[in-house]
């Protein structure tokens, strides 16, 4: 930073510096992504908000990749620092010298790291082809970037498809199935059997192949999230294993060979499911998340908690939402929609003393969100952070919905939420009552949060 300081003030009147750091000033800027983060808060748009709306293609890069190009504009501001007669050779050297040194890593980093690798016996030693047919489509969990399925596919040589991977990006269709939540952050949603039928229909997976090792960290929290979520949807206690329990809805015998546990899944519920529509199921979900989230925020004020700390995660401290790995910043929720750390499901503090609720969805799927709640919202973004509009374009790739109320906006709101149907049942979730219930649940009059 010092060299680049240096060289805006010795060199700007030379027009090829003048290029150089006019290059690097709007890569720092598109680095910085379409909205500015300041102590894990979003504050204002940024240039790259527009690239996202409007550019095809340039809309799906990844902003923090452009310092790529920052640090070889940088590297020709060195060269050309280093080519000056005028600084001493001692410099130079000591230059040079720095700009090797830095491109170690750190040597306790490298004393420490180590990568351990897994590998089921089902698939090292190639007992999966005894289950699996080649070219069979089969879904792993842990799913996605949670897991190495993507490595045990590899070591088979690429002998079965899977219904997932994990490459930096995920298809836009992908992300319109709620049941993702569940995959990878282990949310629960009502219905949550039907969704999970109809992702395996619609993507033609004839098997699901479950492994789980109490020992890894990430996978034990995980299971025990989602154990914790499926206690409070059914009563019944099984002593299987979370995910084990979660595929029981497919009514099928497990078969546990080579530390996997396989589920083939029957020909007959692809028929049946087949058919399904994706927005019908998107629709749904929408609809009972953002209710509740609504409610909640409602209860969450009612009961005198403090605005500025409402999150989704300190909601579920209080027991206002089922377990689940919520998203503890805005950010994680906008920006990991329904494929990383977060589940695309905010709930928190706006500008003004305001609230904020948000979700993923399509165009059409939170347009009836955006009908049914509009005239009780202060603010309407979509996608985030651009405000919403009629002329927003009708397409199928989910965005982030971000709407911010009023104290009297939220409860009108919520009011209106009380009564909303989800599949076949009445979410209902007054925010006046004191046992308020939630659409995640499954058993009724569970009181939420005790006054």
């Amino acid at each position: 930073m010092a060299l680049i300081v240096w060289f805006a003030l010795r060199s700007w009147h030379q027009r090829a510096a003048k290029l150089l750091l006019i290059m690097l000033g709007v890569v720092y800027l598109a680095s910085l992504g379409p909205t500015l983060h300041v102590a894990n808060h979003s504050t204002i748009a940024l240039p790259w908000a527009l690239v996202t709306s409007y550019l095809p293609l340039l809309n799906i890069a990844l902003p923090a990749r452009f310092m790529m190009f920052g640090w070889l504009i940088t590297a020709v501001i060195g060269a050309i620092w280093l080519a000056r007669k005028d600084i001493a050779i001692t410099a130079k050297i000591a230059l040079a010298l720095l700009s090797v040194v830095f491109l170690f890593p750190d040597p306790l980093f490298l004393w420490h790291a180590q990568t351990q690798i897994n590998t089921p016996q089902f698939f090292s030693r190639g007992l999966y082809r005894h289950y699996i047919r080649p070219d069979e489509n089969v879904l792993i969990i842990p799913y996605g970037k949670n897991g190495d399925s993507m490595l045990w596919q590899a070591q088979t040589r690429m002998d079965f498809r899977m219904a997932e991977g994990w490459t930096g990006l995920v298809p836009p269709e992908f992300l319109r199935w709620p049941i993702l939540n569940t995959f990878n952050t282990a949310n629960l949603m009502r219905g949550w059997q039907t969704q999970l039928k109809a992702f395996l229909a619609a993507h033609d997976v004839e098997a699901v192949v479950i492994s789980y090792r109490a020992g890894d960290f990430s996978q034990r929290l995980m299971a025990d999230t989602l154990g914790a979520a499926l206690r409070e949807f059914t009563s019944a206690r099984s002593a299987n294993s979370p995910w084990e329990e979660l595929m029981s809805t497919l009514d099928v015998q497990p078969i546990r060979v080579g530390g996997i546990t396989l589920y083939e899944v029957p020909a007959q519920l692809i028929t049946e499911h087949r058919g399904a529509n994706i927005l019908e199921l998107e629709t749904t979900a929408d609809a009972a998340w953002f209710s509740t989230l609504l409610a909640v925020g409602e209860k969450y004020l009612s009961n005198g908690q403090k605005l500025d700390k409402l999150s989704p995660a300190r909601a579920r401290e209080l027991g206002l939402l089922p377990p689940g790995l919520w998203a503890p910043y805005l950010y994680v929720a906008s920006d990991w929609k329904r494929a990383g750390s977060g589940n695309g499901l905010w709930l928190g503090p706006w500008a003004r003393d305001m609230v904020c609720v948000g979700l993923f969805g399509s165009y059409p799927a939170v347009n009836e969100l955006i009908s049914r709640y509009g005239s009780s919202a202060s603010e309407i973004y979509f996608p985030y952070p651009n405000r919403f509009t009629r002329d927003t374009p009708d397409d199928r790739t989910p965005h982030f919905l971000l709407m911010t109320f009023s104290r009297q906006g939220l409860a009108q709101a919520a009011r209106q939420s009380a009564s909303i149907a989800t599949g076949n049942n009445l979410t209902q979730s007054v925010a006046g009552n004191p046992h308020l219930t939630s659409p995640w649940s499954g058993g009724g009059n569970k009181p939420l949060l005790e006054q």
